[in-house]
């Protein structure tokens, strides 16, 4: 086994956890800091007026349920030709 693997991926690979994803650590570390400087409080030195707030609100809700619903049907048509490949018939 590679030694630069994080533990979670080294159990995974035993078969400890089923499903689980798979990351090497120079990637786990890029995301680490990525989320550590997105997270970290600076200064601003900026004016956001309450406007700008609710469209950025409304453009992520937005987001989040369009990808939802894409999925959704993403899923639907894969479960459907499944269906069909094995025979059963779809709705």
């Amino acid at each position: 086994m590679s030694s630069k693997r994080c533990a979670v991926s080294a159990a995974a690979t035993r078969g400890r956890f089923r499903g689980t994803l798979v990351v090497s650590l120079p990637f786990a570390l890029i995301v680490t800091a990525a989320a550590a400087w997105l997270l970290s409080e600076q200064p601003a030195y900026a004016y956001i007026d309450p406007g700008t707030g609710s469209l950025i609100y409304q453009t992520l809700l937005t987001l989040l349920l369009g990808v939802g619903l894409a999925l959704r049907r993403w899923r639907e048509s894969i479960v459907r030709f499944m269906k069909r490949l094995g025979g059963r018939d779809a709705r």
